[in-house]
C-alpha cells in the first residue's frame, strides 16, 4: 500500500470528488491519462467542499486501512490531506504527525504539514 500512490490517489478523488469505482479502476491502471480532468474535479472540489457523507465515507475506509496495516503511513496521509482541505487543521495536524512517525518519507504527509505550518488553507488555491 506504501508504495502505490495511484490507488492513495484514488482514494482520495472518490472521497473529495465523488467519482466511483469504475473511474477509479481506470484512474489506477493510468493516472496520467487523467490529469486534466483531476485538475478540474479538484477546482471544482475545492470551491464547493467536500460532501460530509462521502468524508464520513473516506474516514471509515482509512480507518479499516489503518486497523489492516497499523504501521502503514498513507491512510493517515490521506485523512490528514482529507482534513485539511474541509479547515480541520487540528485533526489534519495529529494525522501527519502519525504519519510521520510511521514514515519519515511520506509525500503527501509532508505536502500536509507544509501547508499547515506556512497556514495555507485549501480554500485559498482556488
Amino acid at each position: 500500500m506504501e508504495a502505490d500512490k495511484a490507488f492513495r490517489d484514488a482514494v482520495l478523488l472518490m472521497a473529495g470528488c465523488d467519482v466511483d469505482v469504475d473511474w477509479a479502476m481506470r484512474f489506477i491502471a493510468a493516472p496520467l491519462a487523467f490529469e486534466v480532468e483531476v485538475k478540474a474535479m479538484l477546482l471544482k472540489t475545492f470551491k464547493t467542499g467536500i460532501d460530509t457523507g462521502r468524508l464520513r465515507r473516506a474516514d471509515m475506509a482509512l480507518a479499516m486501512m489503518a486497523f489492516a496495516a497499523p504501521t502503514a503511513s498513507q491512510p493517515l496521509a490521506v485523512s490528514a490531506y482529507l482534513r485539511w482541505a474541509i479547515g480541520d487543521e487540528r485533526r489534519a495536524r495529529r494525522r501527519v504527525d502519525a504519519a510521520l512517525k510511521c514514515d519519515q518519507t511520506n509525500s503527501l504527509a509532508h505536502l500536509v504539514d507544509s501547508a499547515l505550518v506556512r497556514s495555507v488553507h485549501a480554500a485559498e488555491l482556488v
